[in-house]
């Protein structure tokens, strides 16, 4: 079993991959110290809550999608939910009950289906 400074470290990397961000890009964004934020991504020392919300902030997740071990159901649905702010939608709709009613249906879709809409969405990623 992981400790917490672990899965910590393994979330903030699985987000700053999932964002396409750099050590760099965060520490100038949020004002982090370049050493203190290694630290953190290597699994040395643990974030004050202060900063966790800052990180989960600056990724659009909950803090606790930061601090908890991730399966990978979750890390597909957090990248499924992620995509959906790059969708035009009505603005008087919560964007986040939205995305938890797609990914349902994504969820009781054919396994074929899910593997395109994966394919779709890692695609939609890669692009500038």
């Amino acid at each position: 079993m992981l400790g917490n400074k672990e899965i910590m470290a393994r979330n903030i990397k699985f987000y700053m991959n999932l964002r396409g961000k750099t050590a760099t890009d965060i520490c100038n964004a949020l004002g982090f110290k370049n050493s203190t934020f290694s630290n953190w991504v290597n699994g040395k020392i643990y974030p004050r809550i202060d900063k966790i919300e800052m990180l989960a902030n600056y990724f659009g997740v909950s803090k606790a999608a930061l601090v908890e071990e991730h399966k990978p159901d979750r890390d597909r649905r957090d990248l499924y939910i992620s995509n959906m702010g790059n969708w035009e939608e009505n603005p008087n709709t919560n964007r986040t009950e939205r995305a938890l009613e797609y990914y349902s249906m994504y969820e009781q879709a054919p396994k074929s289906v899910q593997e395109t809409i994966d394919m779709i969405l890692k695609s939609a990623q890669q692009k500038p």
